[in-house]
């Protein structure tokens, strides 16, 4: 069977196409600006797309079309596929179809660090010898593959509040009925589909009805956002973490950078030293193994797994290294997520200076709706290199940022700039959902050229 995937450069299609790919079919698909990572994951799997959608030649010729979020109504390629009769299908109904249907779904939602739990618990679960199947919005450094179907019974899966389809505006985690969830955190985001918090809240209350009574659920135990969603109704037995004592688990740092730390629970602890840095990390660690043990895990050997743990790419991926200086890649888009990267950069201790690249890429950035707490955001940045914005006033709405800002009309000049004030001790993180032009393959280029070419 011929299967056709129309987004499939996204991380969660071309997750999908991997796990169809597993499934024996062939695999086809059609996107714009495929970039790496994920280009070269789709051709390490052997699957065929075409980097435009002028050509429909494999579209039409499939059995079945998987339609990704990004499609539209008016787009050339959707009204040929609707006016030729082709069958259709979303990507979170063809998972729960053909993937999810005979699997206990653990599934991991929130407005940050999803990623990030899915692929821990999915390598805590895979070492732990429960041969888990996996579904991971990124591109995981210590696993095989963004997907796997896996032999046993438990599924783990980036639970995402994106919209479903065109046609189909349902949250893509309502497909998929899990036996237990990790709800992380609950934040404003994806403007482009929700007016509000509440609205989102909404959202995952309807995925908390799907959790059935024998299930699970582990939060925070104090999450502004999740604690809006839970007065709507929970039906499932939830377990706690937090800092403090009067929860189900505290978390001890050892070390400030979040590069060691403990759990205390009631029935047991644990102690994680690992490679990673930020409280973020140290929660998602956390979360993860509270799922890992409701699953039959003691909570010593998940630490223990977790200590080979790499960070997916572009979730403080280090890119370049020379000395002192680092080059960070990092997903954040959201003030919060630059806040908590940023902190974790600076709570190194190892540079003199936090520089940032911040890219004002998704819908919700776009749209102004977090400008003003950008100002809170950055108060771990020395200096910040933007660009120019199509929407906003830029150098306006930066007037109270605090920290040195430069701002560039095109991404060669942002280079240029960045190069010429890069110092042997900073920390550069680019942070972007998108490929910022390509700007990490130039800069990553130029910093070679400068500190290798010029020694040899």
């Amino acid at each position: 069977m011929h299967i056709h995937i129309l987004g499939i450069s996204g991380t969660f299609m071309s997750a999908l196409a991997i796990l169809a790919k597993q499934k024996g079919y062939k695999v086809t698909g059609n996107d714009t600006a495929c970039y790496p990572p994920i280009s070269d994951l789709l051709k390490e799997h052997d699957i065929e797309f075409i980097d435009s959608y002028d050509d429909k030649t494999m579209m039409l010729a499939a059995d079945e079309v998987i339609v990704g979020n990004a499609m539209k109504r008016g787009m050339p390629i959707i009204e040929l596929l609707l006016n030729n009769r082709k069958k259709y299908i979303s990507g979170p109904e063809w998972l729960a179809r053909e993937v999810l249907d005979d699997k206990q779904v653990i599934a991991v939602a929130g407005t940050h660090g999803k990623t990030t739990v899915t692929t821990m618990l999915a390598l805590i679960l895979e070492q732990a010898g429960f041969a888990p199947g996996y579904l991971i919005g990124g591109v995981p450094q210590c696993l095989d593959s963004s997907a796997k179907l896996g032999a046993g019974k438990y599924f783990v899966i980036e639970a995402d509040e994106y919209d479903t389809a065109f046609f189909d505006k349902r949250p893509k985690f309502i497909h998929y009925r899990p036996y237990g969830l990790i709800l992380h955190n609950l934040e404003f985001d994806h403007a482009d589909i929700y007016s509000s918090l509440e609205d989102i809240q909404l959202q995952v209350h309807y995925l908390l009805r799907t959790v059935p009574q024998n299930g699970w659920l582990v939060r925070p135990c104090v999450e502004n956002g999740i604690d809006g969603a839970i007065e709507l109704g929970v039906y499932s037995p939830a377990f706690c973490w937090a800092w403090e004592e009067n929860s189900d688990a505290r978390i001890e740092l050892i070390a400030e950078d979040g590069s060691e730390f403990k759990i205390k629970t009631k029935f047991g602890e644990a102690a994680v030293k690992w490679d990673l840095i930020g409280q973020h990390n140290v929660e998602n660690a956390v979360a993860a193994i509270l799922a890992s043990y409701k699953l039959g895990v003691p909570l010593q050997q998940a630490a223990d797994i977790l200590k080979d743990y790499r960070a997916v790419k572009r979730r403080m991926e280090v890119c370049f290294q020379h000395q002192d200086l680092s080059v960070y890649d990092d997903f954040a888009h959201h003030p919060t997520a630059i806040e908590r990267t940023t902190l974790a950069i600076r709570n190194t201790h190892k540079h003199d200076r936090v520089i940032g690249i911040v890219d004002f890429a998704s819908n919700s950035m776009r749209a102004g709706h977090h400008l003003k707490k950008m100002a809170k955001a950055l108060r771990y940045v020395d200096e910040i290199f933007v660009l120019q914005s199509e929407e906003f006033d830029m150098a306006a709405q930066a007037r109270n940022w605090p920290c040195k800002v430069n701002i560039k009309s095109n991404v060669d000049d942002l280079v240029a700039e960045l190069l010429d004030k890069t110092q042997h001790k900073d920390g550069i993180v680019i942070m972007s959902n998108k490929g910022l032009g390509l700007l990490k393959t130039k800069l990553l280029a130029s910093l070679r050229n400068e500190f290798f070419t010029s020694q040899s």
